[in-house]
């Protein structure tokens, strides 16, 4: 129909039954597009979210609702579908499952849908009258599959430090029933750090970066190591994990870790795990690299402070544990970066090699090495002596603990380092099973004779187990008879003296030995000795007199306790753990007079006296500190002379004491061949004894300074020295002390500081200029009556702000004029101060009496009236 107005077409009772796009055709203006939408559905469902789940009951969800028309009506016979995440629902898309709804509106999928296949995400669930694409009706709800957490754990960061490229971070990384999470499965792993990214590795899109290498996880375990080094800092491990392969992630989780600065000192050890092996091949390098806090700072021989020959290696690096012993020094080789080769022997399966590192001036550092695979052997007794006897008993027990009946036990002399040598005659019991060889793992060795001594036997226990051959160790020592016994004559030595010894050896009491080695160590060689008979050292050229007697030449020049050690060129015999001894010991010196004084001991007599054990004794002094001049000098840094000693006894004169220092001694016996050694006593050269009175002046008032010097010895004046300042406005000469060795100065200063004097140069002490405080009060005050308490400066000047207290009690801070208000209500002495920050404190103590008006006074003076009229009273009867 058409109005009239033109243009304008209106039409009536048209139904629009079918969705899409509809048109108006105008035959001269073209066409006119309608777009007619589905009918909402309104679609509710449960569960709205679930947790996901890769398996059980879980993994299946029942998906259950209604829809409705807009009215509220049922949309019955409506279809209902539901989507799994990242699809969109199509006529070219297959939904997951698909039902209708019923009478009134109501589905069920009965037929579940199962997660754990479709994974985490958004489901779309879908209600329509019609044809996907073209329905009459639609609508939608969603439910939410969550992901779930995942568990992550720090498991090991071992030798991780910043500035350090070495070790791994490991991670674990489950299911939160336990098991393995990341294998077969695409992951994106990050790491962050301060909020940024560090690093990351996504295996569904293939890529990875930063400055850490992600390996493959190697079952729960994710390893990660630094591209170029650690940075030390705080980071977070981020982990998403898509399961179901869906897309989306289903499992995620997070933890923070640290990574820690670098240690002063960081070891690292490879390799971390062994095996015990046949003989040969059983002596097996380790590297131990030590570094300092960067990994440029090397454990080299220097650092670590080795002596020449690896002197005191086994010290610094030191290796305990499950070795046949601790590497000697020869077994140990500096290959450069800080890294130490190492051969040691590991002798038992399921055991442990310690290795502690010291570098001098830090903590000792530990680390280990498991040793796996492997029997054990352990040997009763540990030592025997050659040529004796000996009954040794092997116990062999596989790494874990059981014994082993069937094992072939051997016992060998030790060669060079770890070498196997020759068998010990009857050294080889092959077990059967039977007492003595192989009983509950016991083979018993009868009558075992050692032939060599000071050498190691090892044990060698070899079983077969699982088709391989596996072998233990044990070590016995075969010592000498240590059954010698040695004297030796004079016990006592004057340090340098050359000295004529006589040593005599005895076996079982008599003279023994024409052909001997003779040693004499200090105790600290001794000790080394003792705990490693390779450190022997200080065999002498002793001249034998007669079979068992001995003498030997030879001077000192270290105190101490020295040791005869003495053996047979086969070593079967010795005076281990039986050493005789004999001391060196100093000659002592004293002067007189002890003490000398710089500028003021002139032209002195100085009387040596040298003593050895209370006794004098006869050389030459060399004095150490002394100028020879015209007269001598003292003290004369890297000077010296030589005084002649007889009976104990030697001088200098004209000796002037000019700088302050110690002269100290040497002394050269008179016995022929011998030579300067250091000898015990001093002589000081000091300056005066001085006193400075007071310590502590004030600014702006007459302050008098008295300087006294004395002779720190004889406490006698020290007249005509010259006495220095330094004073805030420059340096100052102030005079020459007086007949009493005192100077007296008087001064106002201007300015605060500190006042450094000086006597003859050296310095004499320190004044301190101050602000000082004054309190202005009467000396006598009333009770009960208030008084005007003033603090100024000591020159007059008012101080505001000062702190006032009576008696212990804080009365008040001072005004502008310096004043604070008081009533004393107590009778007595008390003690007022003042106190503020940068000045002085100031004290003083007044009395407080009672006013002329009190009642008190007036009772006093009836009762004194009264007791004079008593007085004359008894006067009158007499």
């Amino acid at each position: 129909q058409q109005d009239g107005s033109p243009g304008d077409v209106y039409f009536f009772s048209t139904t629009f039954d079918k969705t899409g796009m509809w048109y108006v055709e105008d035959s001269e203006k073209g066409r006119a597009y309608i777009w007619v939408k589905p009918i909402e559905l309104n679609v509710s469902a449960t569960p709205t979210e679930v947790d996901f789940a890769r398996s059980g009951t879980e993994s299946y969800v029942e998906v259950s609702g209604t829809v409705t028309n807009p009215d509220g009506s049922a949309a019955a016979g409506a279809v209902v579908e539901i989507w799994a995440p990242g699809v969109t629902p199509s006529a070219f898309a297959t939904p997951l499952k698909t039902v209708n709804a019923n009478a009134t509106g109501h589905f069920v999928f009965t037929d579940k849908v199962r997660v754990s296949l479709h994974g985490a995400g958004v489901y779309n669930i879908t209600a329509r009258k019609g044809d996907m694409g073209n329905a009459d009706a639609f609508g939608y709800t969603t439910m939410t599959v969550n992901p779930v957490q995942a568990n992550i754990s720090l498991y090991n960061m071992d030798d991780v430090s910043g500035g350090f490229s070495v070790g791994q971070i490991v991670f674990e990384i489950t299911h939160p029933e336990g098991d393995a999470l990341l294998p077969g499965t695409d992951y994106n792993i990050s790491v962050f750090k301060g909020g940024e990214l560090y690093a990351w590795v996504n295996t569904s899109d293939g890529s990875s970066g930063g400055n850490i290498t992600f390996l493959d996880p190697y079952g729960k375990y994710l390893n990660m190591t630094a591209v170029d080094i650690w940075e030390k800092g705080d980071y977070t491990l981020n982990v998403k994990v898509d399961y179901a392969g869906s897309g989306e992630w289903e499992y995620t989780g997070e933890t923070d870790f640290t990574i820690p600065a670098a240690d002063p000192v960081n070891v690292y050890v490879t390799p971390t795990k062994l095996d015990v092996k046949e003989p040969a091949p059983n002596a097996q390098i380790i590297t131990v690299q030590v570094l300092g806090n960067t990994r440029y700072t090397y454990g080299d021989p220097t650092n670590l402070s080795i002596g020449a020959g690896n002197k005191n290696i086994t010290e610094r690096i030191k290796i305990e544990g499950d070795v046949l012993y601790a590497p000697p020094a020869d077994a140990y080789v500096y290959v450069g970066e800080g890294k130490w080769n190492i051969t040691i022997f590991p002798i038992k399966g399921d055991g442990t090699i310690y290795i502690n590192v010291t570098w001098p001036g830090n903590d000792t550092v530990s680390k280990t090495i498991a040793v796996e695979n492997g029997g054990s052997a352990s040997v009763t007794p540990v030592s025997l002596i050659v040529d004796k006897a000996a009954n040794i008993s092997v116990i062999v027990k596989d790494q874990y603990g059981n014994p082993v009946s069937n094992a072939n036990v051997t016992l060998v002399y030790e060669t060079g380092t770890y070498g196997v040598g020759a068998t010990v005659t009857n050294g080889s019991i092959t077990g059967d099973g039977s007492p003595g060889k192989g009983s509950q793992g016991k083979y018993d060795f009868n009558g075992i004779v050692s032939t060599e001594a000071n050498t190691n036997i090892i044990v060698i226990a070899m079983f077969p187990s699982g088709g391989d051959m596996v072998y233990g160790y044990a070590l016995i020592r075969s010592e000498a008879a240590h059954d010698l016994s040695t004297a030796i004559s004079p016990s006592n030595v004057l340090l340098g003296e050359k000295t004529e010894f006589d040593i005599n050896i005895t076996r079982d009491g008599k003279p023994y030995g024409t052909d001997l080695e003779i040693y004499i160590m200090n105790a600290t060689e001794l000790q080394k000795f003792h705990d490693d008979y390779n450190e022997l050292t200080g065999m002498v050229p002793a001249t034998k007199v007669s079979e068992g007697n001995y003498t030997y030449s030879s001077l000192f020049d270290e105190e101490g306790t020295y040791y005869i050690y003495v053996r047979t060129p086969d070593q079967k015999h010795d005076n281990l753990g039986n050493e005789s001894s004999f001391e060196v010991t100093m000659a002592s010196v004293t002067v007189n007079p002890s003490m000398l004084v710089k500028n003021v001991d002139k032209n002195m007599t100085l009387v040596f006296t040298v003593e050895w054990n209370g006794e004098p004794v006869n050389g030459t002094l060399k004095v150490k500190g002394v100028k020879e001049v015209a007269s001598y000098v003292a003290f004369s840094d890297g000077d010296e002379i030589e005084v002649e000693i007889t009976d104990g006894e030697g001088n200098i004169t004209n000796v002037t004491a000019n700088n302050i220092g110690n002269i100290t001694f040497e002394f050269m016996p008179a016995a022929d061949g011998s030579e300067y050694a250091d000898a015990s006593g001093e002589l000081k050269v000091v300056p005066p004894e001085i006193d400075v009175q007071p310590d502590k002046i004030f600014l702006a008032e007459e302050n008098l300074i008295t300087l006294t010097v004395k002779h720190p010895l004889t406490g006698q004046p020290c007249p005509d020295l010259e006495v220095s300042g330094d004073f805030p406005s420059g340096h100052m000469v102030l005079g020459k002390t007086d007949a009493n060795g005192q100077v007296m100065i008087g001064i106002v200063p201007s300015i605060t500081g500190t006042i450094k004097l000086y006597v003859e140069g050296d310095e004499a002490g320190e004044i301190t200029i101050v602000l000082g405080l004054k309190i202005v009060v009467s000396s006598e005050v009333e009770k009960d009556k208030e008084i005007t308490i003033k603090v100024t400066t000591r020159g007059g000047k008012a101080v505001e702000g000062a702190t006032v207290k009576f008696g212990g009690e804080t009365v008040g801070t001072t005004d502008s004029n310096g004043e604070v208000k008081y009533k004393p209500t107590e009778k007595g002495d008390f003690t007022i101060t003042a106190e503020k920050s940068n000045y002085e404190k100031a004290s003083k103590t007044i009395t407080v009496k009672e006013g002329p008006n009190t009642p008190g006074f007036e009772m006093i003076g009836l009762v004194l009236g009264a007791l004079a009229a008593i007085l004359l009273i008894r006067r009158r009867r007499k």
